[in-house]
């Protein structure tokens, strides 16, 4: 898998107007922290686990860090909402530039994108050989000192 493919994963998103700011907060806050791929799925094809495994995106308040075994990048990103889906655009030292959709239900995170920099944003989390998107699925890993008791 090439880094083109991991690396929208990791820089922006896009503010859209209309969204409150309450609920732009809450979900970024949900955002916050280091997750792990899980899955991947390239236009309806899944890709083997092999190259992305224990590949990890981590989102701060203001960056994103996407780390594997073929790529690590940095960058940084905002949250809108456009209806009832979360958008984001991700943009690497302002030069590639990808937009897509994301989900986070409990410990999980969704995010779709094309795999064609020029195409419109995604508008479901599908991917099928007709639209080409890319489909990842992560799940947050733990915090490293959540639930230790100190000493």
């Amino acid at each position: 898998m090439n880094s083109y493919v991991l690396l929208p994963v990791v820089l922006g998103i896009f503010l859209t107007p209309g969204a409150p700011e309450d609920e732009l907060k809450t979900a970024k806050a949900n955002l916050i922290g280091e997750w792990e791929l899980k899955a991947a799925t390239l236009a309806g094809s899944d890709v083997p686990v092999g190259y992305f495994k224990g590949a990890t995106v981590t989102f701060d308040e203001k960056s994103v860090i996407i780390k594997g075994q073929l790529l690590e990048a940095k960058g940084s990103y905002s949250l809108a909402k456009m209806d009832k889906l979360y958008t984001i655009e991700i943009t690497e030292h302002d030069e590639c530039t990808a937009r897509g959709i994301l989900a986070v239900q409990d410990d999980v995170l969704k995010i779709s994108f094309s795999s064609d920099p020029k195409a419109e944003r995604p508008k479901t989390f599908e991917s099928t050989k007709e639209n080409a998107q890319v489909l990842f699925t992560l799940q947050r890993r733990p915090e490293k000192n959540k639930g230790k008791e100190e000493k």
